[in-house]
């Protein structure tokens, strides 16, 4: 019948087993085994660096005056750096967008744009639309030819 299970006859799933002794063990041993080497790399490293620290601290004090302007100086033209690239980079995306634009060749934000543009347009009246009819013409001042 649909949707009873048989079972005579056939071994249990792996998902049915337990967990034998065996691969228990295996396991264990293996995260045991992990942690001990990840705790002596991890000990090797805070020990080694902290003894190169204390190794390296006095010529370190002792070229201070000379390295904190270094570094102070690095950062400053790394910065410039940075603020060169992204601007050019900016400057270069402008100006490809602007000559697609007037190329007619529809670049992203090109439909937002030209509705902002006709609103303008309408709201001072070059536009004919709606708002060219509301709003009323200036009387000519005299002696201006029209």
């Amino acid at each position: 019948m649909y949707g009873e299970s048989r079972s005579e006859g056939r071994p249990p799933l792996p998902s049915q087993q337990g967990y034998r002794t065996k691969d228990v063990i295996f396991i264990l041993g293996t995260l045991a085994a992990a942690a001990a080497l990840a705790t002596v790399v991890i000990g090797t490293v805070v020990v080694g660096g902290g003894g190169l620290l204390l190794l390296i601290s006095p010529v370190l004090l002792f070229f201070s005056p000379i390295l904190v302007p270094l570094a102070i100086t690095a950062a400053v033209l790394g910065g410039g750096a940075l603020f060169f690239g992204v601007s050019s980079l900016l400057g270069l995306g402008s100006l490809t967008w602007v000559i697609n634009y007037f190329r007619g060749r529809q670049p992203i934000g090109t439909e937002q744009l030209d509705y902002v543009t006709g609103g303008v347009k309408d709201m001072v009246g070059l536009g004919g639309g709606h708002h060219a009819q509301a709003l009323p013409r200036a009387p000519p001042t005299p002696g201006e030819d029209t």
